[in-house]
């Protein structure tokens, strides 16, 4: 489960890391999250889990009741789900672009019937 998820926050992580290298004002307050979870809450919470040996990080329990394996499984689906949601915003902010650029379009070039895409 930790590797499915990890692989899952990773590749969210570079999808995002990459849009934030293009210099197009990647989200402002959402950068400061985006980089906090991939160079600070993402290692530090593995940096923890594999201090641990790895047969007590998987049977022995921990304050909570849980063991080390499924606090960080919990932690990772945390990061999962910030990344998606970040991932999520900034396509919706894509999407939103696009429409105001067909609006633009329209407004400028007026509401001609459009021809068929096979001219294109």
């Amino acid at each position: 489960m930790i590797g499915a998820v990890l692989k899952a926050i990773e590749h969210k992580l570079a999808f995002l890391l990459g849009r934030a290298d293009t210099g197009d004002g990647l989200f402002d307050l959402a950068r400061f999250d985006l980089e906090h979870i991939a160079f600070e809450y993402l290692p530090q919470a593995l940096e923890n889990y594999l201090k641990l040996p790895a047969d007590m990080a998987r049977s022995h329990r921990i304050s909570g009741g849980v063991t080390a394996e499924e606090a960080l499984t919990e932690q990772l689906i945390r990061l999962d789900q910030a990344s998606e949601d970040l991932a999520s915003s900034l396509s919706e902010r894509d999407a939103q672009g696009l429409l105001i650029r067909g609006r633009f379009l329209r407004e400028r070039f007026g509401e001609q019937p459009l021809e068929s895409a096979d001219r294109v």
